[in-house]
Formats: C-alpha cells, structure tokens, sequence
C-alpha cells in the first residue's frame, strides 16, 4: 500500500467499495456526496456529481453560529458578533461553495438571520416572534453579515 510508509491506514468501517454506475450508490467524502450522473445536452454519458451537503456539515456550522451568538451576549454589540461570525461564515462558505450547495447555503442564511434577529430582540427587550418584521433583510445588510446566498461555483467543461 502506499499509505503505510507515511503512516496512515484505511479504516475497515469506513471504506467500500462503491458501484457509479447509472448514480446506483455513491460515497460520502469530505463534507459532500459523490455519485455518477448523467449530463444532459452534452456529449459525455455520465459525470461525477457533487451534490448538496452532508447533515453533519450543516449541523456543524449550525454549532459554530449558535456558539458565536448565545443570549449572554446580548450586552455586546452586534457588529463585534458580526466581525466574530464573519470569518467563520466565509470559510465554511469558501470550502463548500464547489458544488450544489444553494439549497443549504440559503438555509444557513435564514438561521443566521434569525440567531441574530433573537440577539437584538433580548438586546433591546422586545419578545415576540415577529422578528422578521423588525429586523429584515436591509437591517442585515447594514450590520454587515456575510451572506452565503449567491457564492456558489458550479462546475464549467470550459472554465
């Protein structure tokens, strides 16, 4: 083997062997899974498919979000959380933007809108579950949250 001299081995749970053809199985990898899928109007019969994200993933971005913004930083001021959110929101968005991610990407958007909606709503003593009302998209935009929405980079034969 050729993993031995560097000292790593295959794990015997987790490694199989998977059958592409015609997108029968496919394999988790990294975040995403990979199946075999035909290409419509293009010459080849089939492409390795990336397709959207893993539930763990997605619930380990959901962490880091919740982690970054608890109701006991209500005190603190909102671009402070926003300056600690952003970078965690750009990497993630940078690692899993190849690929069919919009679907995923929109949701955590939403979640991230609303955790923050909830932190202004105890900053400022407001209860009540019409936050969407109050604090919308343009008062999102102001604090200066890095949105996922509109990064994804689909994969071009000619790029």
């Amino acid at each position: 083997m050729t993993l031995a001299p560097i000292g790593l081995r295959l794990h015997p749970d987790k490694t199989r062997i998977a059958c592409l053809y015609q997108g029968k199985e496919g394999f988790d990898f990294l975040g995403f899974h990979h199946r075999m899928r035909e290409v419509l109007g293009s010459e080849r019969v089939a492409t390795t498919y990336r397709s959207g994200l893993r539930p763990r993933a997605m619930a380990s971005i959901k962490a880091k979000v919740r982690d970054r913004t608890p109701r006991g930083y209500a005190g603190r001021d909102l671009a402070i959380v926003v300056e600690e959110l952003n970078p965690v929101l750009r990497g993630w968005g940078a690692y899993f933007r190849h690929g069919n991610s919009s679907r995923k990407f929109s949701a955590l958007d939403g979640y991230v809108h609303e955790r923050l909606a909830k932190l202004a709503s105890v900053k400022h003593g407001i209860s009540g579950r019409n936050w969407t009302t109050r604090f919308t998209y343009e008062w999102l935009t102001t604090l200066g949250i890095y949105r996922l929405t509109g990064t994804v980079r689909y994969w071009s034969a000619n790029a």
